[in-house]
This record gives structure tokens, C-alpha cells and sequence, in this order.
């Protein structure tokens, strides 16, 4: 066992025989812990990507090799380069979001206007362009016709 900092009040400690470490924590509850009281100017973890253009990852990995990354990176001249994706090594990007909020799903942008559509389980999401017609548990409520919040036609 390897100990920094004094008994109870540790830095760092790396139990060999548990196969844990914990920073902040003298009994670590997982592999690794980070256990701190700090704010949002003092992270419990922090990443930072030296390359210009690339993204900052914590990547889970299996041992076949796929993995997903949660990937970060700041646009070198606009705030609209920023992005938090979602990446899946077979795959690509999932979902990723700008700091405006535009979502970005299965590698594809939003055009004004669509909206996301589940093609249920094993098949990709889309964007769409939405209809007007509205849909329930028993079919359609009222094709091409304006209607309220609730499902009820309404009149112009």
C-alpha cells in the first residue's frame, strides 16, 4: 500500500492488494475514486486536449476494442465549434450538442424545422420533417386537420 498525505486525510492512496486507488478518500469504494468537496472552478476531473482541432476523451473501451468516447472540444475561432458528442467506435457520432443547444444525431445536423423519430429498437433515429397528422395508442386522431395540445381537432 502506498499512502500520500497523513492516516485519514489522504492525498492519494493505491491499495496493490485491492487493486483500488482513491484520491481524496482513504477507503476507496471503486478501482478509482476521486472524493473532493470542490466547486465548478476546482472539477473532481479535469481532461485537457493539447492538439488544436481534436477533442478531449474518457473513452470505455471492452477488450474486443469497441468503445464510446464522450468527447469535448472548444472551436479555435467561434463558439459554434464547440461540441459534447457521443461517439461509438463502430458506429460514429450518436448524439453531440453545440453550445447553442443544436443537436447533432447519428453524424447528421437538424435542419429548422425537423423533428426526431424513433424507428424503434435496432434501427437509427432520423431527423423528419414533421406532418400534421396526429397519432394515439389506436391510430390516427385527425389526419391533416389543425389540433390542440390534447388531441382534439380545432378550427381556423
Amino acid at each position: 500500500m502506498l499512502s500520500l498525505g497523513s492516516p485519514g486525510n489522504s492525498i492519494l492512496r493505491i491499495n496493490g492488494n485491492l487493486n483500488r486507488a482513491g484520491i481524496g478518500t482513504d477507503v476507496p469504494a471503486a478501482d478509482l475514486e476521486i472524493r473532493s468537496g470542490n466547486n465548478i472552478n476546482f472539477p473532481q476531473l479535469q481532461i485537457t486536449q493539447t492538439t488544436t482541432g481534436e477533442f478531449g476523451r474518457l473513452r470505455f473501451k471492452k477488450l474486443l476494442g469497441q468503445f464510446w468516447d464522450v468527447a469535448a472540444t472548444h472551436g479555435a475561432s467561434t463558439i459554434v465549434d464547440d461540441r459534447l458528442n457521443f461517439y461509438n467506435s463502430r458506429t460514429g457520432t450518436q448524439i453531440g450538442f453545440n453550445a447553442f443547444g443544436a443537436i447533432v444525431l447519428n453524424n447528421s445536423a437538424v435542419t429548422s424545422g425537423q423533428v426526431i423519430q424513433s424507428n424503434g429498437g435496432g434501427t437509427a433515429t432520423a431527423w423528419v420533417s414533421p406532418t400534421n397528422t396526429l397519432y394515439n395508442a389506436t391510430g390516427v386522431v385527425n389526419a391533416g386537420l389543425p389540433y390542440s395540445a390534447d388531441g382534439t381537432p380545432t378550427t381556423i
